[in-house]
């Protein structure tokens, strides 16, 4: 990963105070409470999309528990939406291959619609 996405994660996660961890596993992260665990990612810029994805479902206040009609794929798309305007709100550009790259991801979750 470059420096400066580093610098980018460090900062926002400092600025929310969420605790990054890199985990071993390839093209797979989460969130989870106040840590994100970032996986290992080929492409700098998807590990970066990752992590503004998985601080999509830390900014997400969504009560998806008391919602009976609300899906995996509901909670992954609030997520992704929510990450996307994070990055705005920082300056952060993504490419349009970055860009389908997530749209990919969350097609994974359609079957739970």
């Amino acid at each position: 990963m470059t420096t400066a996405y580093s610098e980018i994660i460090d900062r926002i996660a400092k600025d929310h105070n969420i605790k990054v961890i890199q985990a071993a596993c390839v093209n797979q992260s989460w969130a989870c409470n106040d840590e994100i665990w970032l996986g290992i990612y080929e492409e700098p810029e998807f590990h970066l999309l990752s992590f503004f994805h998985e601080m999509g479902h830390h900014l997400d206040k969504s009560a998806w528990h008391l919602d009976d009609k609300a899906t995996k794929y509901d909670i992954e798309k609030a997520a992704w939406y929510l990450g996307y305007i994070l990055a705005h709100k920082y300056a952060v550009k993504f490419s349009n291959e970055a860009i389908e790259w997530g749209q990919k991801q969350l097609r994974t979750y359609e079957k739970y619609k």
